[in-house]
């Protein structure tokens, strides 16, 4: 498969699933590119950090849920 087949399967694959095709290289710059990549990061990361839960809070999750269950005895109970 030549480097020209690719890029018409990759350009059918787009049109399918309905995205744009760009007709040429871009006009975007690589540092301007950076910078847009960089400011979507931050903002992920702030959306991350606010909903992130360890896997030490999601542990004591399970185990406080589990307690509560009905039928569930602690080991000092007889």
């Amino acid at each position: 498969m030549r480097m020209a087949d690719w890029s018409a399967r990759l350009d059918a694959f787009l049109q399918f699933n309905e995205y744009e095709v760009l007709s040429n290289a871009g006009h975007v710059c690589a540092e301007v590119a950076k910078q847009l990549a960089e400011e979507q990061y931050a903002r992920f990361r702030v959306q991350q950090d606010r909903t992130f839960e360890s896997d030490f809070e999601k542990e004591v999750k399970r185990i406080e849920t589990k307690a509560k269950r009905p039928g569930h005895r602690k080991k000092d109970e007889p």
